[in-house]
């Protein structure tokens, strides 16, 4: 199981270094053909499904319309079986659906700390930029035409 998901990310990276233009169309294939064996996997024991599926997901990205279709219809699923009286079932939904919410929390709070360090790197390079700029301002600036300007 885990030494099939250390394969792919190693290939992934493989590809990721040898295609480094063509990486942005190999990738969404690559990551359809991970998900199908993952889904092959779910209903075969030989091959480990899940983790398939959930790196095949990040290969193709979050902001592919099926992969967000799937994952709100998911939600929408989980939801209406919290809802459910059933006590098995609307135990387990309840459950899923607070690890659910506890994920996307989660991550809310990864990207906004992910965003705070780009904002902070930017700031720190936009105030070298300044800095280089000002000291070679200063080299510019001869002192002679300060001495002419004096005796005026």
């Amino acid at each position: 199981m885990m030494r099939l998901a250390m394969i792919m990310v190693v290939l992934s990276a493989t590809l990721q270094v040898l295609v480094p233009y063509g990486w942005f169309m190999v990738r969404p294939v690559l990551g359809w053909f991970v998900i199908m064996l993952g889904l092959i996997g779910c209903l075969f024991p030989i091959i480990p499904g899940i983790p398939m599926l959930i790196v095949g997901s990040a290969m193709v990205g979050q902001r592919n319309r099926i992969i967000r279709w799937t994952r709100v219809r998911g939600k929408l699923f989980f939801r209406s079986w919290a809802t459910l009286r059933i006590p098995l079932i609307g135990t387990i939904g309840r459950w899923i659906w607070r690890i659910q919410q506890e994920i996307s929390r989660q991550y809310r709070h990864l990207r906004w700390w992910q965003q705070e360090r780009q904002k902070e790197k930017q700031q720190k390079r936009w105030q070298k930029q300044r800095e280089r700029h000002l000291a070679k301002q200063r080299r510019k600036i001869p002192a002679t035409i300060a001495v002419e300007d004096s005796y005026s």
